[in-house]
């Protein structure tokens, strides 16, 4: 995992949705008693603090140390910047491994590698994320034309194994059949800014094009919003889930 360019931490909290509920409780079914975690690619923290809440300790690391500074801190909680690689973590030792929205961004290779060291026989691998672009039927097809238009040009190629809903993404150990769980949040235009502003080609286009770049497509987005900046639409995100047993 190289680093390309940093996302303000704040603009990512407030722009992204949460994961929602449904996807831990999941995982918890398949994990026994006292456990341990590392989750990869944490970012500010968003996973490592649900997981903290069935998870007796949970290694939480990121190449990025803005946005590990902006993680809320626990007790339960280490942070440590790191990519695949985590030599702190003892060999078989760890019951489950995370990584949300993050995997696309990642030397697989290494990174399953390590999984195969730290984990536990009988430890659960859990990647999931999703593409970001298919949110409701009114807008889709504008968000995709923007961001084939505005913003792919200043991501890297791997952004494809994310907007391809993680199609090439195969796990090392047992794949486990598990749902794609669903989050849904009700939003106006002025959140779905937020959102765009959290993307991380954003950081990159905006060094081009200026802070006010938002706004060489924003009529676009608003008509197809449908013209009001505080009409409210709900808007899901299907997270895409592989999991696999070691």
């Amino acid at each position: 995992m190289k680093p390309t360019y940093s996302i303000n931490p704040e603009i990512y909290r407030l722009g992204r949705p949460e994961y929602g509920n449904e996807i831990y409780s999941y995982i918890q079914t398949l994990l026994n008693g006292d456990s341990k975690a590392w989750d990869c690619a944490c970012g500010t923290g968003q996973v490592s603090e649900k997981l903290s809440e069935f998870i007796n300790q949970v290694y939480a690391t990121d190449i990025d140390l803005k946005q590990l500074e902006c993680a809320k801190k626990k007790n339960s909680i280490t942070y440590q910047e790191a990519g695949e690689l985590v030599p702190f973590i003892g060999s078989n030792s760890i019951d489950l491994v995370t990584v949300g929205t993050g995997i696309h961004w990642m030397n697989q290779k290494t990174f399953y590698q390590e999984v195969d060291r730290v984990l536990k026989a009988g430890g659960v691998l859990a990647i999931w994320g999703y593409s970001g672009i298919d949110l409701h039927e009114d807008i889709n097809e504008v968000v995709k034309e923007i961001v084939s238009t505005h913003f792919m040009p200043y991501y890297p190629e791997n952004i494809n194994i994310a907007f391809n809903g993680y199609k090439e993404i195969h796990l090392p150990f047992q794949e486990v059949e598990c749902p794609n769980f669903k989050v849904k949040y009700t939003w106006d235009f002025f959140q779905l800014k937020k959102y765009f502003l959290s993307f991380s080609a954003m950081q990159l286009y905006k060094k081009v094009n200026g802070d006010d770049g938002f706004k060489l497509f924003e009529d676009q987005l608003l008509e197809a919003w449908g013209g009001d900046r505080y009409l409210k639409k709900e808007l899901t995100w299907e997270l895409i889930t592989k999991i696999s047993i070691k």
